[in-house]
């Protein structure tokens, strides 16, 4: 059984409790403050508790197990959800909209050829990690652990350029953008790099008061 790393857990809760407050206040300052690191956060986290794989064998087992945590939680969710907000009228779209929604996975509406597609939900953070934890994964076995800086930052500029101009299938800009913050994390995991509680809560709050 893998050991629970405390520090973590804990700033896992409160990047939760403030992804509901920047759902919930309209105060554009405290947003701000929130939305420039609350998503960045559960990637550098994500990158610290993912463990080297050995190997071909290890690496399909990464993939099976990420897509069972992850991605069928993410459509299961998404499934159900939809006969409440059709029963609501909240959500009045066609069947084509629909598969286009699963396809992009957006966390956000776009037009996609004349097509309006509706957002995803809140489950596009599940799909963009797993892109980005198995690709880490298989970049840093193809690369043995070498040059992942230059690999993460390299695709995380890739990501921000194509970002700026089309959406991706599956979020794919976004995670190849997500792929630095998670690279990060592994860093400090490599490094036995530890927060306390209090430090922790303090970068927190020096954070938000700097932003």
């Amino acid at each position: 059984m893998t050991e629970r790393v405390k520090w973590v857990d804990y700033a896992k809760g409160i990047g939760i409790i403030l992804v509901i407050i920047g759902h919930t206040v309209s105060n554009p300052v405290i947003r701000g403050a929130i939305f420039s690191f609350h998503m960045p956060l559960f990637f550098i986290l994500s990158g610290y508790t993912t463990k080297h794989v050995e190997g071909k064998e290890d690496l399909k087992n990464t993939v099976a197990k990420t897509f069972r945590q992850l991605i069928i939680p993410a459509y299961i969710l998404w499934i159900i959800r939809l006969p409440f907000f059709y029963i609501s009228g909240r959500l009045k779209y066609s069947v084509r909209q629909l598969i286009l929604c699963a396809f992009f996975a957006c966390g956000s509406s776009f037009d996609f050829l004349g097509i309006k597609v509706p957002m995803f939900g809140m489950m596009w953070f599940l799909v963009v990690l797993f892109i980005v934890r198995i690709a880490y994964c298989f970049l840093d076995y193809c690369f043995h652990g070498k040059h992942m800086t230059l690999v993460s930052i390299l695709i995380s500029l890739c990501g921000l350029i194509v970002g700026g101009y089309k959406y991706l299938p599956f979020d794919l800009d976004i995670a190849m953008t997500s792929m630095m913050f998670f690279h990060f994390g592994n860093i400090l995991k490599n490094k036995d790099v530890v927060f306390s509680v209090e430090k922790l809560t303090f970068s927190f709050f020096l954070w938000g008061g700097v932003i």
